[in-house]
């Protein structure tokens, strides 16, 4: 039996590289699975009959609420201000943006949604078309049916035509005076590509997103990788969002002449593997299990013989190993 457990550990030892402690703590966890499988077989117990009358009971008492509830099932109703018909003598053609609150009372508009359109009316810079003002929250319907006709206005922006981006930006309300902020010359979005490998954190800043500390993440990420092979990589970035990656995808490029700065799998010391964001410290560790037990490697294909190595890291960190 002690021949046939210490045939077990070495098995374990050499297949998963582990030292003596953790081929003990790997069999102890063994044990407790074992054991925790088993456990329900063995504690025998006994569930209570379910008795569904008590919960029936409460669900039907709370339906017969509900059936006599006076609220609505969707809220209250949008409160609309009520309209009175408007006087024939006060129906002619107007532009609302010359109205001031007292005749928009006038036409039967309340005080208080009357203040509201006024307020809308200066934020917009004035109305430039008909339902801009039957947007106005508590705007009575049956009212703007009334006034529509009367309205010296298109009834949508489709109507209206614009010969240049500037006049777009010109207020039509001719209450107010003509715009008096400065205007800034905005700066040329030209940027020239860059290769990605080459740039440093000042050229980085240059595309818009990308501050100091996402540039000094992308560089100190490229220098303990080695160097971006494709620019795919920048995914990998911590905390870069995938709208810079994309600005970097289109600014940046790889040299055709790059070459990765790669690491000497025979000659590195654990500290020096785990340091490479492909490996980390547990396959380092496996990499020099490997290599005191086996000799050097004679070629990066003799990676793959370490179980914990996956193909698809392998062939993420090849580029930057070396013999």
């Amino acid at each position: 039996m002690n021949w046939l457990m210490k045939s077990f550990k070495r098995w374990i030892r050499n297949y998963f590289h582990f030292n003596q402690r953790e081929t003990n703590g790997f069999i102890f966890l063994l044990l407790v699975l074992a054991l925790v499988a088993v456990l329900p077989y063995l504690w025998k117990t006994t569930n209570a009959t379910y008795d569904p009358g008590p919960d029936r009971q409460i669900l039907d008492s709370l339906a017969a609420q509900l059936k006599t509830s006076p609220y609505q099932p969707y809220g209250p109703k949008k409160q609309i201000a009520s309209a009175k018909p408007i006087p024939a003598e006060l129906l002619h053609p107007f532009d609302p943006n010359k109205l001031n609150q007292k005749q928009w009372e006038q036409l039967g508009l309340p005080a208080f949604v009357a203040k509201r359109l006024l307020t809308y009316r200066d934020k917009a810079h004035g109305f430039t078309y008909k339902e801009q003002i039957q947007r106005v929250y508590g705007f009575p319907p049956e009212l703007y049916a009334q006034l529509e006709p009367y309205i010296n206005l298109p009834v949508t922006n489709n109507s209206r035509s614009y010969a240049n981006t500037e006049s777009k930006n010109e207020p039509s309300y001719s209450k107010y005076p003509e715009n008096t902020k400065p205007r800034y010359t905005r700066k040329s979005n030209f940027l020239a590509p860059f290769d990605i490998n080459a740039a440093d954190t000042i050229q980085l800043k240059k595309l818009r997103g990308i501050g100091s500390k996402l540039a000094a993440r992308i560089i100190k990420f490229r220098d303990k990788l080695g160097g971006f092979e494709n620019l795919e990589q920048l995914r990998e970035v911590y905390g870069l969002p995938p709208e810079m990656v994309d600005s970097l995808r289109k600014y940046s490029f790889v040299d055709k002449s790059f070459q990765a700065n790669k690491v000497n799998v025979n000659a590195a010391t654990l500290a020096q593997l785990q340091q490479h964001p492909y490996l980390g410290y547990k396959l380092a560790r496996h990499i020099v299990a490997y290599r005191t037990q086996h000799g050097p490697f004679s070629s990066l294909d003799d990676l793959r013989n370490i179980k914990t190595l996956d193909e698809a890291t392998y062939q993420k960190i090849k580029p930057y190993l070396a013999l």
